[in-house]
Formats: structure tokens, C-alpha cells, sequence
């Protein structure tokens, strides 16, 4: 149970990585992940439609974790229920860190989800040459 864990992303520019599981006691685990800004872009917190007027929405991700039974699990830094709310990345990146009540202390599998959403502002260029068609 103490261990990384395999995690699977999108190519998005905000990623999940370092998954860590452990034990806390017979009926509680822990688990801490990061959340990485691997994109060249700019991050704003979501539906801020890239407003530049204020730092306070920049840098912002809306993190939501969901497992099997949420009723038992606290992510102490995400302030909806302990298991949602905005994080703020700072230097690029954020850990949180989670514990889940197991009800069934006997070896199992238990799916988690951890949903990101913001906004992101990037630009792309590239150089063409038009030439003249004869006609």
C-alpha cells in the first residue's frame, strides 16, 4: 500500500503527477498528488475567461477528487467538503494531500478520480510564404 501509484493524464497543459499511496491506520490510507503546469501557456481559474485585470484568478486550478466512498475522504486544503475547490500553483505546482475512511479494511481496489478544470491561454505561430499562381 506504500507506494506510487500509476496515473494516466491527457496531454493537457495542467497534469496530475506523483501519486503516492500509504497507510495511516487499520481503516484510513493516505494519498498525496501533485498538479503540474507542463504547458508554455498562461493558467486563469476557470469560466475567468482569461482576465488579466487581477492576479487573483491567475494560476488557479478547480480540483475536484471523487472516490467510491466520499464520505470519508478529506482533502484538507480544497474547502467544498474536503473533496473540491480551487488551488493556487505556485511555482508551477501544487501538492495536496488526501485521506480516505475505509469501511472494508481487507484488501481491495478502489477507483479514483481526480477532475481538473481551468482555463488556459496559449498561442501558436508559425511563418507561411504566399506565392503568386500563374494564371
Amino acid at each position: 500500500i506504500n507506494e506510487d501509484k500509476t496515473i494516466h493524464n491527457s496531454g493537457a497543459p495542467i497534469q496530475m503527477t506523483g501519486l503516492r499511496e500509504s497507510a495511516i491506520s487499520k481503516e484510513k490510507i493516505g494519498f498525496t498528488f501533485t498538479i503540474e503546469h507542463k504547458g508554455n501557456g498562461l493558467l486563469y481559474e476557470k469560466e475567468g475567461m482569461c482576465d488579466t485585470s487581477s492576479k487573483s484568478y491567475e494560476n488557479k486550478v478547480y480540483v475536484k477528487v471523487k472516490t467510491e466512498e466520499s464520505s470519508g475522504l478529506d482533502c484538507g486544503s480544497l474547502e467544498i467538503n474536503g473533496r473540491e475547490g480551487y488551488v493556487k500553483l505556485f511555482g508551477g505546482s501544487k501538492q495536496i494531500a488526501c485521506t480516505q475512511t475505509i469501511n472494508n479494511p481487507d484488501d481491495y481496489e478502489m477507483p479514483l478520480t481526480i477532475e481538473l478544470e481551468y482555463d488556459y491561454e496559449d498561442d501558436k505561430r508559425t511563418e507561411i510564404t504566399v506565392k503568386k499562381s500563374g494564371e
